[in-house]
């Protein structure tokens, strides 16, 4: 289900998706998988999307790039680029 989906991540031609510690490589790109995702998914970084439901804590550095802590445990890193992606 797409509500258990943690978080994407570009690998090439394919995109690896992330949920309850389990990983699958799929065949797809990351804009193409964006697009049939939806709203619930922000993109952060040129090749990361999250699942808005997921992110449990944002952290801006000086830069202006970011960290997105998830559910998991799991930390990511946002690009300033897409900052405004996970600002509200």
């Amino acid at each position: 289900p797409l509500a258990e989906i943690e978080h994407v991540t570009a690998a090439g031609n394919y995109v690896e998706i992330a949920w309850r510690g389990e990983r699958l490589l799929h065949r797809a790109t990351l804009s193409a998988l964006e697009a049939e995702l939806g709203p619930a998914f922000a993109r952060i970084h040129r090749s990361r999307l999250v699942n808005r439901t997921s992110v449990r804590r944002v952290v801006t550095h000086k830069s202006g790039d970011f960290d997105v802590e998830l559910e998991s445990g799991e930390t990511l890193r946002g690009s300033r680029r897409y900052r405004e992606n996970v600002a509200g």
